[in-house]
């Protein structure tokens, strides 16, 4: 009986193994969160770009208008 238990308690898991894993829970969802963050810095940076170029087709289009009404 004693052996069961012993075997019994090493197979389950201890305090130090549900810490392991919530450290790696946490280092998972900290890492997805940089990637998140990165992928967030990316798409600012393309809609700047995006900005930019309409604003100078927006531009080009105003330039053309005051041509066509001369």
């Amino acid at each position: 009986m004693i052996d069961h238990e012993v075997s019994r308690v090493k197979a389950s898991q201890t305090i130090y193994d549900d810490r392991l894993a919530i450290i790696a829970n946490l280092q998972d969802n900290e890492s997805f969160l940089e990637s998140l963050e990165a992928r967030l810095h990316e798409t600012k940076l393309a809609n700047k770009s995006i900005r930019s170029e309409l604003a100078q087709v927006n531009l080009a289009i105003t330039r053309q208008m005051e041509l066509d009404g001369e």
